[in-house]
């Protein structure tokens, strides 16, 4: 299906605004966090998954305040008063909106500690036509890991993505449709049962793991998640 036939509008220049944004995000890859600060020997008692809500709770707060001096990016209007709005941010000066995504990237993390049933990374992309603005939305996500700096854990920024968010969004709601499954009139994802035709209703069930970015088919973003150090993503 194309854009339109999902109900997205159209793209504008969005290409020429992420290069835009880049350009003033250029100072995060290296940053190291001097926010939160934890003795290094209890870094074993934090499930990833735990680590990572402080952490990207975190994020979503100061990187507006560490990019005041190096960028124009501020907490989106939208956000005020409520939980969890999307957007995220946006750049007044380039009239673009960013929705940040946090990732721990665990190969160079300290250790932590094993679960039996280890969790897959729970963030999501989840928004649809009526949330996404084609020519004025990116997805932001920030790759980090946690090291040890002299019996303190530090938090240190490996690398950004920038994308389209509608291109993140067609290579999403594209591959809902490739596995047989269909969207509601709200655009409420909706999978095909195993073992179901599609024949009936009730063969169909809400898709909890739609959005979660590690299962969305996007060529960047899957290569970013595996190496998110790579230079060509900077």
């Amino acid at each position: 299906m194309t854009r339109n036939e999902f109900g997205y509008g159209p793209r504008g220049n969005i290409d020429e605004k992420l290069e835009l944004a880049r350009n003033e995000l250029s100072f995060l890859p290296g940053y190291e966090l001097e926010y939160l600060q934890l003795p290094s020997e209890s870094i074993k008692n934090f499930e990833p998954s735990q680590l990572s809500v402080i952490v990207h709770t975190m994020l979503d707060a100061v990187i507006p305040t560490i990019a005041e001096e190096e960028s124009s990016l501020t907490k989106c209007k939208s956000f005020d008063h409520e939980r969890e709005k999307y957007p995220d941010y946006e750049f007044e000066d380039i009239d673009t909106r960013l929705e940040l995504k946090g990732y721990l990237f665990e190969e160079p993390s300290m250790e932590m500690k094993e679960t039996r049933a280890r969790r897959e990374p729970s963030a999501r992309f989840r928004e649809g036509p009526e949330e996404v603005e084609p020519e004025n939305d990116l997805l932001f996500v920030v790759a980090w890991h946690i090291e040890d700096n002299d019996g303190t854990a530090q938090v240190k920024i490996d690398n950004y993505l920038l994308l389209p968010a509608i291109d993140v969004a067609l290579a999403r709601d594209e591959y809902l449709l490739e596995r047989d499954g269909h969207f509601e009139e709200d655009h409420r994802p909706m999978r095909l049962k195993r073992g179901k035709d599609g024949s009936d209703p009730s063969h169909y069930a809400y898709d909890d793991n739609f959005g979660k970015l590690n299962r969305i088919p996007h060529p960047d973003l899957e290569a970013f998640l595996e190496d998110p150090t790579q230079r060509r993503f900077n």
